[in-house]
C-alpha cells in the first residue's frame, strides 16, 4: 500500500488487533502523531493516552478525517431530504469523481446543455450516459490555459463521474478555482 494523504495526522481511530490492541479486534481511539512510508509499508505512530505505539496500517485502518466542502456546497448547504452531499472539490482541490450532488459540479452540469442549450456547450448522450464538451478557451483559468472542459455523468443523478480540462498538454482534473472561473464566465447567474 502506498501512502495516501487522505489519512492525515490528527484524531483518528486506529484498528488494533492481537497483542497490539483490543484482543477482540475492536477499534481503540488514539491520536495519530505521524504517518510515513517505510520499507514499502505505511507506518503510523499513534498516541494512546500517553503511550506511543507504531503500527503498520492498511487503508481501512484509519477513519478518514472529513474534508472541507467547496465554497458553493457550503453556501447551498443541504436543501433536500435523504443522503448528505459529498463535495466533488474537497478542500478546494482537484475534481474527485466520488462526489455526489456537489453544488459546483451541478452548476457546471447546468452549463452543459442537458436541460437547456448553452452556446459554449456540445452536449451528447448515449444509452443514459451523458457527456459534454464546454468551450473554455477564452477563460483565464488559475491552472493555465485550456481549450475545453469535458464532463460525463449517468442519467440525471447527482454523481458527476468524470471531468477533465483539455489543453495542449495532457488532460488534467479541474480545481475548484478552475470550476468557479468557468461558472463565472459562462453561467447566467453568479458563482
Amino acid at each position: 500500500m502506498r501512502y495516501n494523504p487522505d489519512y492525515k495526522i490528527g484524531d483518528c481511530v486506529v484498528r488494533r488487533r492481537g497483542t497490539l490492541g483490543n484482543m477482540d479486534g475492536t477499534a481503540a481511539p488514539g491520536k495519530v502523531e505521524l504517518i510515513e512510508e517505510r520499507h514499502g509499508h505505511v507506518m503510523a505512530t499513534v498516541n494512546f493516552g500517553g503511550r506511543l505505539d507504531e503500527h503498520v496500517i492498511t487503508a481501512s485502518d484509519l477513519r478518514k478525517i472529513p474534508k472541507e466542502p467547496c465554497r458553493l456546497c457550503r453556501e447551498r448547504g443541504k436543501t433536500w431530504r435523504g443522503d448528505d452531499p459529498t463535495c466533488s472539490f474537497p478542500d478546494g482541490g482537484e475534481f474527485d469523481p466520488e462526489g455526489w450532488n456537489c453544488a459546483t459540479a451541478n452548476r457546471l452540469r447546468d452549463i452543459s446543455g442537458q436541460d437547456e442549450p448553452h452556446p459554449s456547450s456540445d452536449y451528447r448522450y448515449c444509452e443514459d450516459q451523458n457527456y459534454t464538451t464546454i468551450k473554455i478557451d477564452g477563460i483565464d483559468l488559475p491552472s493555465g490555459n485550456a481549450y475545453a472542459l469535458w464532463m460525463t455523468w449517468y442519467k440525471h443523478r447527482g454523481r458527476t463521474e468524470g471531468m477533465w480540462i483539455l489543453s495542449v498538454d495532457e488532460p488534467r482534473k479541474p480545481t475548484e478555482a478552475d470550476a468557479l472561473a468557468i461558472i463565472g464566465a459562462l453561467s447566467t447567474s453568479n458563482p
